[in-house]
């Protein structure tokens, strides 16, 4: 008896993207009924940090943090970090701009340029910083 490659992997395939169908129609569900721009990507920092680059093809990628939350788009190159021992947030915009809104009432949204950084605390925001030294990683050839 011979068996194909076709007769093999169309099945499992097949349920596989019956299962992604029916995740991805939860997750649609979840962006409606929370309000979510479904083209914005959420994620949740609880301790450490992050470097992202939001690419053209991405849209929006928005951040939170206990203390504030933050909205990237197209072009945005940044780093964010929080460290729960202290409650202090850092954003750091490398290129592009970044938004972030601090959760202290009546803060107001900042908005950084390149080359600024902002340490956010649970009381509110501090001034905007600049940087004085860019950290680039070094690359071995």
């Amino acid at each position: 008896m011979t068996i194909s490659m076709h007769q093999v992997s169309v099945a499992p395939f097949k349920a596989g993207l019956k299962s992604l169908d029916a995740i991805l129609d939860k997750a649609k569900a979840w962006t409606e009924t929370k309000k979510i721009d479904p083209n914005a990507l959420p994620l949740s920092l609880e301790s450490g940090s992050l470097q992202s680059e939001v690419v053209a093809t991405v849209g929006a990628i928005g951040l939170s943090t206990v203390n504030a939350s933050t909205l990237a788009q197209d072009g945005t190159t940044y780093q964010a970090g929080h460290d729960p021992d202290t409650g202090l947030s850092r954003f750091i915009c490398l290129a592009g701009t970044l938004q972030v809104q601090p959760t202290a009432t009546g803060a107001p949204l900042l908005t950084l340029g390149p080359g600024q950084f902002v340490d956010v605390t649970v009381a509110g925001a501090g001034p905007v910083g600049q940087l004085r030294y860019v950290y680039l990683p070094q690359i071995q050839r």
